[in-house]
Formats: C-alpha cells, structure tokens, sequence
C-alpha cells in the first residue's frame, strides 16, 4: 500500500451523464485509504455489511455474480446490502473482482471511506440516476470509478515491480 502512496495516481473522471458533469479527482493516498476502509470493514463495528445470497436470474445483467445493492431501506445509514449470485465458484475471478467492487462502493456510500469517498459515490450515483433508459448498466459512473480505483491499484503494483533504472 505504501507503493500507492508514494506513486501519487491521480484520476480524474468526468461522469458523462445527461445533464450532469462531475470532475471527481482522486489520487494515491485517497485510494489506501479506501482500501484500509475495505480491509477494516470486515471487524469494524462501525459499518455493518449484509451479503444476501439470490438466484443467479435475479441479478443485474451488469453485475452477474456480484452485486452492491446499495444502504438497506429503512435502515441505519451505515448498513449496506451486497447480492452474490448462487451459485457461484469463491475461487473465480468474477467473484473475487466483483466482491472487491461491491465492498469498495459499500464503504463509499456508508461514508465508511470518509467524507471524500462518500461525495465521489453520491455524485456518481447521482450521475446513475439519470443515465438514459437504454443504457443497461445502472450503475455506469459508479463502474467508472471502481474501474478507475482498480486501473491505478495495477499500474501500481506494476510499477512496483519494475526495476528502478540506475544513474
């Protein structure tokens, strides 16, 4: 994680939507601190995560295995529901990447991340709401920004793995 830091990525991101723009900035230490929300939030008695299992024909076509839900109907602001498609293999990579996805948007929108990933979540949800009917995936900002976080996460580790060139 401190690769992360010191690397500095910085995405901007501008949410195309009708009637909406948005220039959501963030870089390195905004994103270690999203994925220490995301580890924390497994024992952390600050964000409580229901992970409901239902019928793969009941997923979005958008997130076919795993899916965030968003904050629970009438619940405390900080209980968020994830939808995980039975059945399903935990070993596969569209589990693995989609769990990741669905608990980075969780402590986005539980403010759990902080005051910044809360903004940058509500903007693009807010993007999401207006996005034309005949776009199929809902969720088409917040996949922008969660591809985005992931994108940098790899050019990271890559750049982590490459050998410095020497004087």
């Amino acid at each position: 994680m401190r690769r992360l830091i010191a690397i500095a990525f910085a995405v901007a991101l501008l949410l195309p939507s009708a009637g909406f723009a948005a220039d959501l900035t963030f870089g390195g230490p905004e994103i270690a601190q999203l994925l220490r929300a995301v580890e924390a939030s497994e024992k952390s008695p600050d964000i409580k995560l229901t992970i409901k299992l239902v019928a793969a024909k009941d997923m979005p076509a958008y997130d076919a295995t795993v899916h965030y839900a968003g904050l629970n109907p009438g619940g405390k602001p900080d209980e968020a529901t994830i939808l995980v498609a039975q059945p399903m293999d935990p070993k596969s990579d569209a589990f693995g990447s989609g769990f990741q996805t669905a608990l980075r948007l969780a402590c986005m929108d539980t403010g759990f991340a902080g005051p910044k990933w809360k903004a940058i979540y509500d903007a693009a949800a807010a993007a999401d709401a207006t996005l034309n009917a005949s776009e199929a995936d809902r969720y088409y900002n917040r996949h922008l920004i969660t591809t985005a976080i992931q994108n940098a996460i790899d050019a990271a580790g890559k750049a982590a793995a490459s050998p410095s060139p020497t004087p």
